[in-house]
Protein backbone atom coordinates (compact mmCIF):
# COMPACT_ATOMS: atom_id res chain seq x y z
CA UNK A 1 0.00 0.00 0.00
CA UNK A 2 1.36 3.38 -0.94
CA UNK A 3 0.51 6.52 1.01
CA UNK A 4 0.56 10.09 -0.19
CA UNK A 5 1.46 13.00 2.01
CA UNK A 6 1.66 16.74 1.76
CA UNK A 7 4.11 18.89 3.69
CA UNK A 8 2.35 21.91 5.12
CA UNK A 9 4.29 25.07 5.72
CA UNK A 10 2.21 27.84 7.21
CA UNK A 11 2.22 30.11 10.22
CA UNK A 12 -0.58 30.38 12.72
CA UNK A 13 -1.77 33.83 13.71
CA UNK A 14 -3.57 34.68 16.92
CA UNK A 15 -2.39 31.51 18.63
CA UNK A 16 -3.15 31.50 22.34
CA UNK A 17 -1.55 29.02 24.71
CA UNK A 18 -3.95 27.97 27.46
CA UNK A 19 -3.35 26.02 30.61
CA UNK A 20 -5.60 23.08 31.39
CA UNK A 21 -6.15 20.52 34.10
CA UNK A 22 -7.30 16.94 34.07
CA UNK A 23 -9.73 16.14 36.88
CA UNK A 24 -11.44 12.79 37.25
CA UNK A 25 -10.52 11.96 33.67
CA UNK A 26 -12.07 15.17 32.29
CA UNK A 27 -10.22 18.02 30.63
CA UNK A 28 -10.85 21.36 32.39
CA UNK A 29 -9.82 24.65 30.83
CA UNK A 30 -11.06 27.00 33.54
CA UNK A 31 -12.29 27.31 37.06
CA UNK A 32 -16.02 26.76 37.49
CA UNK A 33 -16.36 29.59 40.02
CA UNK A 34 -17.85 33.01 39.31
CA UNK A 35 -17.81 35.58 42.10
CA UNK A 36 -20.52 38.22 42.31
CA UNK A 37 -21.77 40.72 44.87
CA UNK A 38 -23.89 39.48 47.74
CA UNK A 39 -27.57 39.53 46.81
CA UNK A 40 -26.92 39.31 43.06
CA UNK A 41 -27.26 35.52 42.72
CA UNK A 42 -30.76 35.80 41.16
CA UNK A 43 -29.19 37.64 38.20
CA UNK A 44 -27.11 34.60 37.28
CA UNK A 45 -29.57 31.74 37.84
CA UNK A 46 -30.36 31.45 34.11
CA UNK A 47 -26.67 31.36 33.09
CA UNK A 48 -25.79 28.81 30.40
CA UNK A 49 -22.67 30.28 28.75
CA UNK A 50 -19.53 32.07 29.90
CA UNK A 51 -17.24 34.65 28.33
CA UNK A 52 -13.59 33.79 28.97
CA UNK A 53 -10.45 35.85 28.50
CA UNK A 54 -6.94 34.44 28.54
CA UNK A 55 -4.39 36.19 30.76
CA UNK A 56 -0.65 36.47 30.09
CA UNK A 57 -0.03 33.16 31.93
CA UNK A 58 -2.50 31.22 29.79
CA UNK A 59 -5.15 31.05 32.51
CA UNK A 60 -8.77 31.38 31.44
CA UNK A 61 -10.71 34.02 33.35
CA UNK A 62 -14.50 33.94 33.43
CA UNK A 63 -15.46 37.57 32.82
CA UNK A 64 -19.19 37.40 32.05
CA UNK A 65 -22.12 35.01 31.97
CA UNK A 66 -24.97 34.71 29.46
CA UNK A 67 -28.37 33.05 29.32
CA UNK A 68 -29.38 30.66 26.51
CA UNK A 69 -30.37 33.44 24.03
CA UNK A 70 -27.46 34.67 24.77
CA UNK A 71 -28.15 37.84 26.77
CA UNK A 72 -25.41 39.10 29.05
CA UNK A 73 -26.33 38.68 32.70
CA UNK A 74 -25.34 41.04 35.48
CA UNK A 75 -26.12 44.05 37.65
CA UNK A 76 -27.75 46.08 34.85
CA UNK A 77 -30.69 43.69 35.16
CA UNK A 78 -33.42 44.22 37.74
CA UNK A 79 -32.96 41.87 40.71
CA UNK A 80 -36.11 39.83 41.38
CA UNK A 81 -36.84 39.07 45.00
CA UNK A 82 -37.20 35.35 45.84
Amino acid sequence: MQGDYMALNYSLENVVLMQYRVRNGSLKFANNAFFFHEGHSPLYQTARFGDFHVDSKGELLLTAMYDKKPNKLGPKQKIKSP
